[in-house]
């Protein structure tokens, strides 16, 4: 009876963490290393319980009668747990054998399998596919308990990462005769961001995610209705962050008199003057992301061809969409005041992909950084816009990993819109910070000779679940002299959870 009371304390447990706790990964994770033990007790209690009911008890006394029904009653338990058990194990064979064959074996939905695959078939052969930095796979919400349990994969940043690397590992291992590129690691398929092209023949992007953030526009997804989206990608139409920078000294932020212009003609879009072409007339609409880094609503002024329009912006991101005028033509913009803008891409959109003229704020959060270097001193305003008030119960903090630099932030979030001051004294490690103009705290970090390069780094936190890491710059120590290696290019564009 004590082996069969364990076999089944075994299965009620099993059966509890399936269908009542809020963090079945750890729970089978450890149960599968001490699951030898649990079938040795199984088995040594079924084996216990047949034997000690076989043979007959013949008639008698009550004793008798009642030894002889307990026995029956053991014999029909011990045959019910071996069909549950039994049937247990080939439901759950025949679902490995069945998404092993199909060429998957990822604790997810088995349609993301057919799903990755619609979406190679939709890629011409040899074709150059990148996936988005900013594609999520999308959680159902609610669809998932998460308890306060520090061991991992309890998080819902951690689920939700979890389950990106995995759809990148369904992906790559779906695009076979195409180049496939991720920026995160997947089992068995390692890259990083600076191995990825810039210009791809298509994104993929989660189903929610929004498109402008490459300059696409949801009427060109390729494959709608699924949980992934596919864009073919035209760079000549787009000037991203990155080539935007170049072509105006090293800066995509503009202030009054110093503008951003750009030149859109039939085929491209850039900052050198288009001619006119000898085909039929073409009318071409112009996509502006613009961020807007101050505290305050700025004035832009957008001059197109002769048409000129003032929009007033909030803090935080936007996106303005012209109406068609016939190429070629010349695109203006620049801030009104003494603030600054900053031009996160601009697209010119075809004929064939028309887009209603409007106005839009980005409900989600951005932040974007400026550097220089002042003697001994690194100067860094960091500009934080959170339209959408995520944040609760969220903190900031600024490390620098690899030596150990950690600095509390004194950002109150939610917040709508701060402009943070920094005055890095790297000699000192000491840290002042200002928001909004107002001088909050100074701290020390622990002293670090280390060489090489370093990375200083934003961090998002609620207590030991880092939500999102933004590097801000990158600098190394030369005799003595700072030298900034790395600011990024473009803004930071996120959904701020809430906690």
């Amino acid at each position: 009876l004590p082996p069969l009371i364990l076999a089944v304390t075994f299965v009620g447990f099993g059966l509890w963490v399936w269908r009542g706790t809020g963090y079945q990964y750890g729970y089978f994770k450890t149960l599968s290393y001490v699951s030898f033990f649990g079938e040795t007790v199984l088995a040594a209690g079924l084996a216990v319980a047949w034997a000690g009911v076989s043979g007959s008890v013949r008639a008698g006394t009550w004793r008798d009668i009642a030894r002889r029904w307990a026995n029956r009653g053991l014999r029909f338990s011990t045959v019910a747990i071996f069909l549950f058990i039994g049937g247990l194990t080939a439901v759950n064979t025949v679902q490995t054998l069945r998404w092993y064959w199909a060429g998957f074996s990822w604790n997810m939905p088995g349609e993301i399998v057919h799903e990755a695959r619609r979406i190679a078939k939709s890629v011409t052969e040899g074709g150059t596919v990148r996936l988005s930095t900013h594609m999520q796979y999308p959680l159902a919400p609610g669809g998932t308990k998460f308890r306060p349990i520090t061991l991992a994969f309890h998080y819902e940043s951690d689920a939700q990462r979890r389950w990106n690397a995995r759809t990148a590992a369904v992906l790559a291992a779906e695009m076979y005769g195409r180049n496939f590129y991720t920026a995160g690691r997947t089992p068995g398929f390692k890259q990083d961001i600076a191995s990825m092209p810039p210009d791809p023949d298509y994104f993929v992007l989660g189903s929610q995610q929004d498109p402008r953030i490459h300059g696409l526009v949801l009427s060109e997804n390729r494959t709608p209705g699924g949980k992934l989206a596919l864009y073919a990608y035209r760079p000549a139409d787009i000037m991203t962050s990155s080539q935007i920078s170049e072509s105006f000294g090293g800066s995509n932020f503009f202030a009054k008199g110093r503008p951003f212009t750009a030149n859109v003609g039939a085929d491209e879009i850039s900052s050198e003057r288009q001619a006119a072409g000898t085909a039929a007339p073409t009318d071409r609409q112009i996509l502006l992301g613009v961020l807007n880094p101050s505290s305050d609503e700025v004035g832009i002024r957008v001059e197109i061809g002769d048409e000129t329009t003032v929009y007033p912006i909030r803090p935080g991101l936007h996106w303005i969409v012209s109406d068609p005028r016939s190429v070629p033509y010349r695109i203006f913009a620049e801030p009104e005041g003494d603030d600054s803008i900053q031009i996160y891409l601009a697209r010119a959109i075809g004929a064939g992909t028309a887009v209603a003229r409007s106005v839009t704020a980005d409900a989600r959060s951005s932040s974007s950084v400026r550097v220089d270097v002042d003697g001994g001193t690194i100067r860094a305003v960091v500009s934080f816009a959170n339209p959408g008030l995520g944040g609760v119960n969220v903190g900031a903090t600024f490390q620098e990993s690899i030596t150990h630099g950690y600095w509390v932030s004194g950002a109150p979030l939610p917040a709508p819109a701060q402009v943070i001051s920094l005055e890095y004294s790297v000699a000192r490690r000491e840290l002042s910070e200002s928001i909004n103009g107002t001088v909050l705290k100074s701290t020390v970090a622990r002293d670090s000779d280390f060489p090489g390069r370093r990375r200083f780094e934003l961090v998002f936190a609620h207590g030991v679940e880092r939500i999102f890491r933004f590097p801000l710059f990158e600098y190394r120590i030369t005799d003595g002299e700072i030298e900034i290696l790395w600011t990024p290019s473009e803004p930071y564009v996120f959904v701020l959870p809430r906690r």
